[in-house]
């Protein structure tokens, strides 16, 4: 989410395991053991944490202009490639996809606050938009097993994810348009429709989504459009119908719309930020209050 981990490293003093261990007793009597493949996974995501970590506390802050932290990208990038490096030597088969969501995750996290300033042809730009890709795809299989649920995490990567493809489509329309980009996009909308059914607080982003690639599609065919300026409009519109008195003369509550179009003004703020805008990130306490207004 942008913000600063809860564990700083610097107050860190113990070191992860250096052997693979073998599987072992249960903790508990009734408990599974611990699988060695599990073992090695979770290691693995410590790595990884430690690494979003790193890029967390050097791109993500407010003291140093965006431009002059883009030389920053190429080395964490080596950092993350020689992670999933050691994934792909220590893991095989089906233990490398839950991870590999992860990796797709901090990928994006690394480059997308940089999208503003780099050209659709630069080799960051295409990573960021994969990764994203990757990761509503990724979410999209998991979700095709009957033993997979979600997080507040996994609805805010996916949603992130989705966001970002859509922000790339906005910006830079046919130049990043694609059948992969499309079928991504088709992706992180099938995610979050089944995760609005399986949770009712989840309904609004869905919907929010489906908005934002509503419009993103007609100015892909226009080539014009100022989101925010729309969003602003539906959001007026929709207060006034809202709270027009009815028949009866009772004032109904906001409807599902309205919370949406609202959630898509605050998304505004990003997708129509100016070249060298600050980091901004969707803040969930934010959009998630937006149907209490």
């Amino acid at each position: 989410m942008g913000r600063p981990f809860s564990i700083p490293d610097r107050v860190i003093d113990v070191e992860l395991p250096d052997e693979e261990p073998v599987d072992s007793t249960p903790l508990s009597p009734g408990d599974p053991p611990i699988k060695k493949n599990a073992m090695i996974c979770a290691i693995l995501l410590c790595k990884l944490r430690r690494i979003e970590s790193r890029i967390q506390h050097s791109i993500y802050r407010a003291d140093k202009p965006l431009a002059s932290l883009t030389p920053k990208m190429a080395r964490f990038y080596q950092d993350l490639e020689a992670w999933k490096l050691e994934l792909e030597t220590r893991l095989t088969g089906a233990d490398v996809h839950y991870p590999m969501l992860h990796y797709h995750r901090a990928v994006r996290l690394l480059v997308q606050p940089f999208l503003a300033l780099l050209p659709p042809t630069d080799p960051f730009y295409t990573l960021c938009m994969r990764a994203s890709g990757d990761v509503c795809q990724a979410h999209k299989r998991l979700h095709q097993t009957l033993d997979y649920g979600h997080s507040f995490i996994a609805v805010q990567t996916v949603f992130v994810s989705g966001i970002t493809l859509l922000y790339g489509l906005w910006t830079q329309l046919h130049a990043v348009w694609s059948v992969s980009l499309a079928n991504d996009i088709r992706a992180c909308s099938l995610v979050l429709f089944v995760m609005g059914e399986r949770a009712p607080w989840v309904r609004k982003y869905r919907d929010a989504f489906e908005l934002l690639v509503n419009a993103t599609m007609e100015k892909l065919q226009s080539g014009d459009g100022r989101l925010a300026e729309t969003a602003a409009a539906q959001v007026h519109a929709n207060t006034n119908q809202a709270w027009a008195p009815a028949d009866d003369g009772a004032k109904p509550s906001p409807g599902g719309d309205q919370e949406a179009w609202r959630v898509v003004a605050e998304l505004a703020n990003w997708i129509d930020q100016e070249e060298g805008s600050p980091v901004w990130m969707p803040d969930f306490e934010t959009l998630q209050s937006l149907g209490q207004l």
